[in-house]
């Protein structure tokens, strides 16, 4: 299987790319691993885009944020840890990715 990691917060400069860019990953032909930002206290704004991020990814993996790092820091960490998702295999490939970057080559992917 091939696979995109993929990291966000909800700060809407991100965020609103989540829906589009696991759309563009999956047109490519691999399955989105998305880690989000475990926080409860959410704008209305932030509630509808993870509740349009959710159907599309194929995991979700909710990540608090860990001391000393800020939240930023930590989605970035975050993607790194992709392979250890449960149900990924030893034989998968698992590509990282900014979620503000839309892949649009299927040729260099």
């Amino acid at each position: 299987m091939k696979y995109v990691s993929l990291s966000t917060d909800a700060k809407p400069e991100y965020a609103i790319w989540a829906p589009l860019v696991q759309r563009f990953w999956r047109h490519l032909g691999y399955k989105p691993i998305l880690f989000v930002h475990a926080d409860e206290s959410r704008t209305p704004f932030e509630k509808y885009v993870f509740t349009e991020m959710e159907p599309v990814a194929d995991k979700i993996v909710y990540v608090p944020r860990v001391e000393p790092l800020s939240v930023g820091n930590t989605m970035r960490v975050a993607r790194l840890a992709a392979a250890s998702v449960a149900g990924i295999e030893p034989d998968d490939f698992v590509i990282t990715a900014d979620i503000d970057m839309a892949p649009i080559s299927r040729t260099f992917f």
